[in-house]
């Protein structure tokens, strides 16, 4: 029981971390990176690796110097590991990326033989 507790917990706090990374894509204020980084080493503490705050050091940058192709790289790869796709959404808004969606999967067209049945002759 106390393992999923844990796992809420860093969710919860993943999703907090995102929340303030997406904050200072739309504000560029130096204090929104402060936070996002406080947030990461409190993260990492959790966990102990270093993945959040060396993760945010890179969007820090990428986020100040948008328009790098190289920069773009560590935004795209950032979206990737996002499953929230509402989440994700922002974020490529909020970074001024071009979306990059999956085609969806075609439906057979099941209205295409709708009226064959009727208009077949009769045996």
């Amino acid at each position: 029981m106390q393992g999923d507790a844990t796992q809420a917990w860093r969710a919860n706090k993943v999703r907090d971390w995102l929340l303030a990374v997406l904050r200072l894509a739309v504000t560029l204020d130096r204090a929104d990176a402060a936070a996002v980084l406080a947030m990461a080493s409190k993260l990492d503490r959790s966990t102990h690796f270093s993945f959040f705050s060396r993760t945010s050091r890179e969007l820090c940058d990428a986020i100040s110097h948008n328009g790098d192709p190289h920069k773009l790289a560590v935004l795209h790869r950032l979206l990737t590991r996002i499953e929230d796709q509402r989440l994700r959404r922002a974020l490529e808004t909020a970074f001024t990326l071009p979306v990059v969606r999956t085609p969806a999967k075609r439906r057979k067209d099941s209205r295409r033989d709708l009226w064959a049945g009727l208009t077949a002759p009769r045996r």
